[in-house]
């Protein structure tokens, strides 16, 4: 028989802690990345068919932020070498490829 003065309570489980989740930067938005020799970019030009993107490697970072760029061609031409080329979107500029 148990006594009824008892003091004894029962365990209690505690409460599990809440983990806050990271939250995930929407896919519009761009990450801020400073060019860097080496790094893979995209080159837009007028073409025939409209633009064109083009892979191309940053070779130099200026000053100005502006880039020399080498742009690699998928004929028998020779790459092109650009100097001081700035980001955007419009031909004649380079931007970063979309991650994917």
């Amino acid at each position: 028989m148990s006594d009824p003065t008892s003091t004894e309570t029962a365990p209690v489980e505690a409460p599990a802690p809440q983990v806050e989740q990271p939250q995930a930067a929407p896919p519009s938005a761009a990450p801020s990345t400073v060019p860097s020799i080496g790094r893979i970019v995209h080159y837009r030009r007028q073409g025939r068919r409209g633009v064109e993107v083009l892979a191309a490697v940053i070779l130099r970072v200026n000053k100005d932020e502006s880039v020399n760029l080498k742009i690699m061609l998928d004929s028998p031409a020779p790459d092109l070498y650009l100097a001081g080329v700035r980001q955007g979107e419009v031909p004649g500029s380079w931007s970063w490829p979309a991650r994917i």
